[in-house]
């Protein structure tokens, strides 16, 4: 995964309360704005300009990659 790209990605999330309740799967969709050795940051709503910074109009995800079980990569950045 890189940044700009247009990911599905799979992790596992924590729980609140409830008797034998453990983390569940979760998937989000979107562009990658971020990426490092520890999490990976995922905008689902994005502004379609890339070079317009992400602002209180986006909603983006931090997900460890610790916690990544499955990612696909449905569109590739385009290296200039």
């Amino acid at each position: 995964m890189n940044k700009n790209d247009i990911v599905a990605v799979t992790f596992l999330d924590h729980v609140e309360s409830g008797p034998g309740v453990g983390p569940l799967k979760f998937t989000v969709y979107g562009r990658v704005i971020s990426v490092d050795a520890r999490a990976v940051v995922v905008c689902s709503w994005a502004y379609a300009d890339t070079r317009r910074r992400n602002d209180h109009n986006t909603t983006a995800f931090t997900i460890l990659r610790s916690c990544i079980l499955h990612h696909c990569v449905m569109k590739k950045t385009e290296r200039k």
